[in-house]
């Protein structure tokens, strides 16, 4: 299965026992969330990102506090998210742990495909989402408290983030989130991200094992294997190779197929042509330009655009700023 607009049903699992643990009455979540127990139970693996954002909703409207993704986070435990949690949680320091969570999060589903990006005094942990649909604005709050809870967990220490970003608009109710997290929070920001000291990735981790995270990693390189052998990933090698063609007419017949079986089986993994060549195309085009010296002009003749115009329309609908803003901006722009 494609690993792209799903999430893992361990962690859904996991933040709805969190939920129960704060007070929030399972029957009455499942009505609102639109979802049975007996659902619960014999959901898949994967399942789709659309029933997480659901259980956020229901969540939110039960307990009518912007803050409750933070609350969640504080119940959450990384190590029972199977073998990736097991791997950040043997891990040798926060770094190495890291490192492998933004390796190997993918198995887990939209908002753990992370990379970390280190500049000078700062270090930056991003989910770059790229298409739709996004994860809850709860569900992004969520993550990123988690994360640093989780960094105190592994290494005893007391780590502050220096910044919060997420992607999502400012909210009516942005003072109040802002107050509780005691925390900056950054939104509109390019991607979701956490903001920390760079010197924390040294601090060791307590429960490091050496031989238990060989393991994990050999079972988790198994895993990333198989989850790129799916459909929708061998349409985006295509777009990666010729991201100036964009006709799916074409793409399908260079895989033998018709454009509609192309687009059936797309749906059927819970994607499309469109978003996936969008995908592609931002992520050529995000490093072009934070990477590279080509201009705008270049960058939109070789993604397929017909002027830097309507490059430029596209780059700032995706990332909300303009090309050359974006490529301005420092690796780790100053909040």
């Amino acid at each position: 299965m494609e690993l792209g607009a799903t999430r893992s049903s361990v962690v859904l699992r996991n933040i709805i026992d969190a939920l129960a643990r704060l007070g929030i009455e399972r029957n009455a979540l499942f009505k609102r969330a639109k979802l049975d127990k007996g659902q619960l139970e014999a959901l898949p693996d994967r399942v789709p990102l659309t029933l997480h954002n659901r259980v956020w909703d229901a969540a939110l409207a039960i307990s009518g506090d912007p803050c409750i993704g933070a609350y969640v986070a504080a119940k959450l435990n990384v190590e029972t998210y199977d073998v990736v949690g097991g791997i950040v949680h043997h891990s040798a320091t926060l770094g190495d742990a890291i490192v492998r969570l933004a390796r190997y999060g993918r198995l887990l589903g939209v908002g753990f495909d992370m990379r970390l990006v280190v500049d000078g005094e700062r270090a930056l942990l991003e989910e770059p989402h790229y298409g739709s649909p996004a994860l809850h604005l709860q569900g992004v709050i969520c993550q990123l408290v988690n994360i640093g809870i989780t960094g105190c967990r592994l290494t005893g220490a007391h780590l502050q983030a220096i910044e919060l970003r997420v992607t999502a608009a400012r909210p009516a109710d942005a003072s109040v989130i802002e107050q509780r997290l005691e925390t900056p929070l950054r939104f509109g920001a390019l991607h979701n991200a956490v903001v920390f000291p760079s010197e924390l990735l040294h601090l060791p981790v307590l429960t490091h094992d050496r031989e238990r995270i060989a393991d994990l990693e050999r079972q988790a390189a198994t895993m990333l294997k198989a989850s790129v052998t799916s459909f929708a990933h061998t349409v985006r090698a295509q777009l990666a190779v010729r991201t100036h063609e964009e006709d799916v007419a074409t793409v399908a017949s260079r895989l033998h197929m018709t454009a509609r079986t192309l687009a059936r089986r797309l749906e059927a993994e819970g994607t499309s042509f469109r978003e996936l060549r969008e995908e592609v195309r931002r992520r050529h085009a995000e490093d072009y330009l934070r990477s590279t010296t080509t201009t705008a002009t270049e960058i939109a003749i070789s993604l397929g655009f017909s002027d830097v115009t309507a490059f430029a329309r596209a780059f700032k609908r995706w990332t909300g700023v303009s090309p050359t803003q974006f490529r301005a901006s420092t690796r780790i722009p100053q909040p």
